[in-house]
């Protein structure tokens, strides 16, 4: 549950800085934010794998560009759905999901625990004799 917290709290940040940084995205109070920053999630998690199977061949076709595309309408989406919520146009939407993305990858990278040290995990300090466990 906390994690799911945190994530939540994270993703909200992110379009909080979205609407302030990107002209053309913006939000009527802290419920509307809450809101579409909680349906933004729900469709990270529900739609969008069920998007990304749909056009696999074309995000294998783009080199994985393409999951700009699916990240912009679920964007462009969340604001269409959510009453207090707007995204005019499909570049706000576009640049407020590269915002989202960046800004989530940041915040959830600096609040995940340091990697075990080759030390602790009873390798040698220098790493000079690596292993590979299969």
């Amino acid at each position: 549950m906390a994690d799911f917290l945190w994530r939540w709290f994270v993703l909200t940040l992110s379009v909080m800085a979205a609407a302030h940084v990107v002209p053309g995205i913006a939000y009527r109070g802290l419920g509307a934010l809450l809101t579409a920053s909680l349906l933004l999630g729900l469709l990270n998690v529900l739609v969008r794998p069920l998007l990304i199977l749909v056009s696999l061949p074309l995000v294998m076709l783009t080199f994985g560009l393409f999951l700009l595309a699916i990240n912009t309408l679920l964007f462009d989406l969340t604001g269409h759905l959510v009453h207090g919520f707007e995204v005019r146009t499909w570049t706000a939407a576009f640049f407020g999901s590269l915002i989202c993305s960046f800004l989530g990858m940041l915040l959830r990278r600096s609040s995940r625990p340091l990697a075990a040290s080759p030390s602790s995990r009873g390798g040698s300090p220098r790493g000079s004799h690596r292993v590979i466990d299969i």
